[in-house]
C-alpha cells in the first residue's frame, strides 16, 4: 500500500523520472494555465542584451522565460538547468564567439550539454556574425546544423533578434508560429472529444396501434408500455 502511495504521489509530482521498482516514468500533471515554457541557453556575460531583448519577447508573447540566472544557487549549476529543461516545452540557443565554461568531469561546455539534453523538443537557434568564434563553437554549429533544427538563423544585435525593421524578428515569427500551432492542436483536441461524446440517437418510437413486432394489438391484449403511452 506504502509502494502504490509513492508511485502515486511519484507520478503528480516528478517529472520524467524512473518510479522505484514498478519500472516506467513518472510524468507531472500541470494545471490547465501553465502557459508554455521557453528554454533559453546561451552565454551570460557575452550576451547579456540578446537574453534581455529575448526574455521581453517571450512574455509579451504570453510565454513564459525560463532561465538558468533565475534558479536558487544552492543546487549544482548542471542539476538545476538539466531540472528547467525538463520542464520546458522550447529549445531556444544563442550563440556568438564562446563555446562556454567546461566544468569539473564535463568534456563539453555548459552550452553544449544544455542543447544535447534538450533532444526531442523544438529548437531554436540563433548565431550571432561574428568572425572571431572560438573552435569549439564553430564545430558545436556544424553538428547542430547537420542535425537539421527547426531554426537555424544568423542576426547582427539583440534588436534584429526580436524586430526586423516594423516586422517580428525571427525569434517572435517562430515563437508565435510555435504557439498558434499549439493552440489549432488543443482546438481539434477539444473538437475530437466533443464529436467522440455525442450520445447516440434513440431509435424511432413505433407506430400508434403498433408493437414492437410491427403487428396490430389486437383489442383485449394489453399493450407494451411505449405503445400505451401513445395510444
Amino acid at each position: 500500500m506504502a509502494a502504490s502511495g509513492a508511485r502515486l504521489a511519484c507520478r503528480i509530482m516528478v517529472v520524467r523520472t524512473p518510479v522505484a521498482k514498478g519500472g516506467g516514468t513518472c510524468i507531472m500533471i500541470r494545471t490547465p494555465d501553465q502557459r508554455v515554457r521557453v528554454f533559453v541557453s546561451s552565454t551570460l556575460k557575452e550576451l547579456a542584451a540578446e537574453r534581455q531583448a529575448v526574455t521581453a519577447a517571450i512574455t509579451q508573447l504570453r510565454l513564459t522565460p525560463v532561465l538558468f540566472e533565475l534558479g536558487a544557487r544552492p543546487y549544482p549549476p548542471r542539476d538545476l538547468y538539466r531540472a528547467y529543461l525538463e520542464q520546458s516545452d522550447i529549445f531556444v540557443g544563442i550563440y556568438a564567439e564562446s563555446y562556454g565554461w567546461i566544468g569539473p568531469g564535463m568534456e563539453v561546455s555548459g552550452l553544449e550539454d544544455e542543447y544535447q539534453l534538450s533532444a526531442g523538443k523544438p529548437r531554436l537557434i540563433y548565431t550571432k556574425k561574428t568572425s572571431r568564434p572560438e573552435p569549439r563553437l564553430t564545430s558545436f554549429l556544424t553538428v547542430i546544423q547537420a542535425e537539421g533544427v527547426v531554426s537555424y538563423r544568423p542576426f547582427a544585435d539583440a534588436d534584429e533578434l526580436v524586430f526586423h525593421g516594423i516586422a517580428p524578428g525571427p525569434v517572435v515569427h517562430s515563437l508565435g508560429t510555435f504557439k498558434r500551432k499549439r493552440r489549432g492542436d488543443a482546438l481539434r483536441d477539444r473538437r475530437r472529444i466533443h464529436i467522440r461524446h455525442v450520445p447516440a440517437a434513440e431509435p424511432p418510437l413505433p407506430l400508434r396501434g403498433a408493437c414492437q413486432k410491427h403487428q396490430p394489438c389486437r383489442r383485449h391484449d394489453p399493450c407494451p408500455p411505449h405503445v400505451r403511452s401513445h395510444r
